[in-house]
């Protein structure tokens, strides 16, 4: 009885980790205004720059928060927030993990949640909180942050998943019945299921209780999912954007599987996108500076 005892201790501590984070407080005259620019001006487009206002223009995430604001991650350079007038820069010197921002999230405290290549940072407006492999976070490369409907928050990453529950962290991987644990992007689809893309092993899919894995035998053009959209075809059975094409995932209610071209308009220099665009914008392998059409919020391309 001991025996069987001891093993479930070890599974469980293995799986749960106490998060203690380590908080920064960032200076009085927090990060760097800079004044924004002319911008570049392509037809439609208006293209904005290092020279324009951006921390650094190889740009992985984009987000806006509730109050209006664009928050911008980069490579290198941080943090950018653009107020409509403003870009404000946040970096390891205000309290960020560190420069180089992969994705970014806002939780319904109005938290702003930022995954890294040195863990995650979450900003409540005057400072910033660090979590990373010591306090429970299975990698502190990561990928993607989703908010669940629950208010709990995963973080993929290069070694599994993780969810935060504001107290802990719970740690899955390929021996939960992940995919892979080089997961690459998530979603939560209209049904509260959690849909994890990874780097060759096909899309997961988790309802809360068991796992389900989608590969090519199951429809994907590819098993490396570079993205996966909610914007599919079946409102329940979202899109995974892979290095080829696109496919509409099949789901248990009978959607069948479609695979199409995901980008039937592609729009290039010559149309006015930033020059350095060779692909449609989400699934080139550069990274893009910021364009933005006058009819709306600037896009960019995010690295596969």
């Amino acid at each position: 009885m001991s025996f069987h005892f001891f093993l479930l201790f070890i599974f469980l501590y293995s799986h749960t980790a106490t998060a203690q984070p380590t908080t920064h407080t960032t200076p009085v005259n927090l990060g760097q205004v800079v004044e924004l620019g002319t911008g570049l001006r392509r037809g439609v487009w208006q293209n904005f720059s290092v020279q324009n206002g951006l921390a650094s223009s190889m740009v992985y995430a984009i987000m806006e928060d509730r109050h209006g604001n664009i928050w911008f991650g980069t490579r290198d350079g941080g943090v950018s927030r653009f107020d409509g007038s403003l870009f404000t820069h946040f970096s390891t010197q205000d309290g960020l993990a560190n420069n180089w921002v992969r994705a970014i999230a806002e939780d319904d405290q109005d938290h702003i949640w930022f995954g890294t290549l040195g863990g995650v940072s979450r900003f409540d407006g005057e400072s910033f909180s660090r979590f990373t492999v010591e306090d429970g976070l299975s990698d502190n490369w990561v990928r993607d942050i989703v908010v669940d409907r629950q208010g709990e928050i995963w973080f993929s990453t290069r070694r599994g998943v993780s969810r935060f529950n504001g107290g802990s962290f719970v740690n899955y991987s390929v021996g939960d019945g992940l995919a892979s644990d080089d997961v690459r992007t998530m979603l939560q689809d209209s049904r509260g299921y959690l849909w994890f893309g990874t780097r060759r092993s096909g899309v997961s899919r988790y309802d809360g209780q068991q796992w389900k894995t989608f590969t090519t035998q199951d429809g994907l053009p590819y098993n490396g999912a570079t993205a996966i959209s909610g914007l599919a075809t079946h409102p329940t059975a979202p899109a995974a954007t892979t290095a080829k094409n696109s496919t509409t995932l099949p789901s248990n209610t009978g959607c069948p599987t479609t695979r199409s071209t995901p980008w039937p308009k592609t729009a290039t220099a010559t149309s006015g996108l930033a020059p350095t665009a060779t692909a449609p914008v989400a699934l080139t392998k550069r990274n893009l500076p910021i364009s933005a059409a006058t009819t709306g919020w600037p896009t960019t391309a995010s690295s596969p």
